[in-house]
């Protein structure tokens, strides 16, 4: 066989083989993965300036004074992952585990802004002051957390993952409502926020 044709057929293989995986229940099904943040980076509008880099607990506040709280949280997305993604919220309800322990008050409600990533983020560098901007400027997701525990309800739909990038978003208040939350983020059972990634539009 000439080389040309030998090529020509790992071409045609290579093409086949990168056909995308349906998300639609049928035998080539991918389902949906969960992804947990690789950083949840708090800041304080009462303390400006620092940056204290990832934590394990977010925290959200807003008074209608100006000492509001929020939490960036920010993920890995692989680079060979389903192609579109949406953040899920869930405060656990299992009893008996010290790091299970979250509070909350007022009204649940908050909004996830997507952060823009250029120039790139440094999650060990951001504060209040100097945290990067939201792109586009309005909410992609508005999050009703149920005080008592739960899923809270998302509202908004599936945007395009940032295959082989980082991804973050900035969790604010509704500022219609006040709210008080911290939470200690766990892998399982749920606490607190995740990013599912699927092929379903």
């Amino acid at each position: 066989m000439h080389l040309f044709h030998v090529l020509l057929a790992c071409a045609i293989t290579i093409t086949v083989s990168a056909t995308p995986v349906p998300d639609d229940g049928g035998p080539n099904y991918l389902p949906p993965k969960i992804i947990f943040p690789n950083y949840i980076v708090p800041i304080n509008q009462s303390n400006p300036t620092y940056a204290g880099g990832t934590k394990y607990e977010g925290q959200m506040k807003y008074t209608g004074k100006p000492d509001q709280m929020r939490t960036l949280i920010g993920w890995d997305i692989p680079a060979d992952g389903p192609k579109n993604c949406i953040i899920k919220f869930e405060l656990s309800t299992e009893p008996g585990q010290a790091q299970n322990t979250w509070m909350a008050s007022g009204g649940g409600k908050m909004n996830a802004y997507i952060l823009s990533n250029n120039p790139r983020i440094d999650y060990r560098t951001i504060s209040w002051d100097n945290r990067p901007l939201r792109s586009p400027l309005a909410a992609q997701w508005s999050i009703t957390q149920p005080i008592s525990g739960g899923k809270a309800a998302i509202t908004g739909t599936k945007i395009p993952c940032r295959r082989g990038d980082v991804f973050f978003i900035e969790l604010a208040s509704d500022e219609q409502s006040y709210l008080y939350l911290k939470w200690f983020e766990l892998t399982s059972p749920l606490n607190g926020i995740t990013l599912e990634m699927s092929n379903s539009p």
